[in-house]
């Protein structure tokens, strides 16, 4: 049986059937373009100080090691492989960037068991892949790449469990790295995992399969965690109530997501009316619970953020998926063109502004600065033109675009302060 799900599309089952190749390509395609975007420059920059200090304990380490080890452990498999010399930068970095590049992909996967149609996915994935905050931690040496990867490695782990129960041990496993990874992320996994499974799927929370497999693959860790209980106690759970803070790193946060806050704010509104949808709630539940735990953990509320970036893409690409079948009448969120347009007119303005300084003061440290704001700008104001004309056509052309920009932004020399 292979019922229609959307009168707009064929249903995927069948053109899975028909055409896998273009599943192939899209993964490897995604897959090429992130790993050329968080490899690009790793190593030109020296290490930053939270660099170090976990460089240090990758040198370090040991089986007795009562820190949560994966990531210090995964520097220093790097470091057995290329060398463990501190100054070299590339090899510190690798296993951060190398995960954060592995999650694009694997976010069009866990998108594909959301949606029946294509569009959605190749838009959530290369929105996370292109949101600056994403990129430039995701190539620092800190836990955040492994924890983006192990979130979406759980979380479609969880959506695959809901037609095949055996996935309930990839659950398991994923919320057991996490849990060696970060404390407050598993904390804030393990209840995006429940309220979501208890407001869509109930059954699983029953199930004695499901249950098992998650066991299972917690077991190691419980008993790590167990063994050194009184130890790692304090390292676990930090609740302060820092509003002025949380809402100062939200507003950094979306600041340096342009232009993709447009369609998350969009995307977001989209899913508050389609709560029946799968999607839906599990956008509404994964940000519900991030954005309440920033309230809480005062000393993660920057890696926590960063964990809403899936959840945020899913939602921005589902509305431009959407809006690719809108009638022709039909015409684009309103704010969308005065906020490119707002966006276009700052852009130009700094453009403008380095380019005077090259002309009459013979800035040598501008050109690369200059060549940033000249893509970023072009973009834009492409991208505004082609949304005051309702030609989708935008859509390719802001994603290329940003993505010329980000490289360019990554061979400035300055992208860690961004991270």
């Amino acid at each position: 049986m292979n019922p229609q799900i959307f009168a707009w599309d064929r249903s995927y089952s069948s053109l899975r059937t028909k055409t896998p190749w273009i599943e192939y390509f899209c993964l490897l395609g995604l897959l090429l373009a992130a790993i050329l975007l968080f490899r690009f420059h790793l190593g030109s920059l020296p290490l930053t100080p939270e660099e170090k200090l976990l460089a240090d304990k990758a040198l370090q380490i040991s089986e007795k090691a009562t820190a949560f080890p994966l990531v210090p452990r995964l520097i220093a498999f790097s470091y057995s492989i290329y060398g463990h010399t501190i100054a070299n930068y590339w090899t510190t970095r690798l296993p951060g960037a190398f995960l954060t590049a592995l999650s694009v992909p694997l976010l069009y996967s866990l998108t594909g068991e959301l949606y029946v149609t294509r569009w959605p996915r190749i838009f959530a994935a290369l929105m996370y892949l292109m949101c600056l905050p994403v990129v430039c931690s995701g190539r620092l040496a800190n836990s955040t790449g492994a924890s983006l990867f192990l979130m979406i490695w759980t979380m479609y782990c969880v959506l695959v469990s809901r037609r095949n129960l055996r996935w309930g041990l990839g659950v398991g496993i994923g919320l057991s790295l996490m849990s060696l990874t970060d404390g407050v992320s598993f904390l804030a996994l393990t209840t995006v995992i429940v309220i979501f499974l208890y407001w869509d799927t109930p059954r699983l929370l029953t199930s004695k399969y499901f249950g098992i497999g998650v066991l299972l693959g917690l077991f190691p860790t419980l008993l790590w965690h167990w063994l050194l209980w009184p130890k790692n106690l304090h390292t676990i759970l930090t609740f302060i109530w820092p509003l002025g803070l949380s809402w100062y790193k939200i507003l950094d946060f979306l600041v340096h997501s342009v232009p993709w806050f447009i369609f998350w704010a969009s995307g977001v509104k989209f899913a508050l009316q389609s709560r029946p949808w799968s999607w839906a709630k599990l956008v509404l539940t994964w940000l519900g619970v991030v954005g309440f735990s920033v309230l809480f953990f005062s000393l993660k509320v920057p890696e926590l953020i960063l964990l809403s970036t899936p959840a945020f893409s899913l939602a921005g690409g589902t509305i431009l998926a959407e809006i690719k079948t809108w009638p022709v009448a039909k015409p684009y969120p309103y704010f969308w063109n005065s906020i490119f347009l707002s966006l276009s007119a700052l852009a130009s303005s700094f453009c403008l502004l380095l380019f005077c300084q090259i002309v009459f003061n013979h800035s040598t440290r501008q050109p690369i600065y200059f060549l940033i704001f000249l893509a970023l700008t072009i973009t834009l104001v492409l991208t505004t033109l082609l949304i005051s004309k309702r030609d989708q056509q935008f859509i390719a052309t802001l994603f290329w675009g940003m993505y010329l920009v980000l490289l360019l932004l990554l061979s400035s020399g300055h992208w860690t302060k961004l991270g």
